[in-house]
């Protein structure tokens, strides 16, 4: 009978030992699974990831775009205004001439005046003079 005890008691450590193998291929198992779940969450998070690089590097292209517009119309809103200030410099200079010949006119414009006034007392000496001779003829 020892040896049917020995083998029965062996028969049971057997048996425990199977037991907590298969608890252990268990947690391996559940381990497993998780690991698999994380695993399908990160390759999720990769794609979620992918994709808002994709939308970032759309939306950085239509920003380039559009930098590039603006570039463009600065660049013409630069000729535009070197235009106007060539312009304005031109207007300026005739400004200038206009204001040279207004001023040449009022100086004629005096000039003028100054010589009526010449000519009216000239006239009028002219006519005390007619005048005279007259009155002396007269009297002859």
């Amino acid at each position: 009978t020892t040896m049917e005890d020995l083998t029965t008691k062996q028969s049971e450590k057997i048996d425990e030992q199977s037991e907590k193998i298969d608890e252990q291929s268990l947690e391996i198992t559940k381990q497993g699974d998780q690991i698999s779940k994380q695993g399908v969450g990160i390759t999720e998070l990769r794609e979620g990831f992918t994709i808002q690089h994709e939308k970032i590097n759309t939306q950085s292209m239509g920003i380039n775009k559009q930098s590039d517009k603006v570039a463009k119309l600065s660049e013409e809103i630069n000729k535009e205004s070197l235009e106007i200030t060539k312009q304005s410099q031109e207007i300026n200079k005739q400004s200038e001439k206009i204001n040279k010949l207004h001023e040449n006119i009022e100086k004629l414009n005096k000039k003028n005046e100054k010589q009526d006034e010449e000519m009216k007392t000239n006239l009028a000496n002219t006519s005390q003079r007619i005048e005279l001779l007259y009155s002396i003829t007269d009297t002859t």
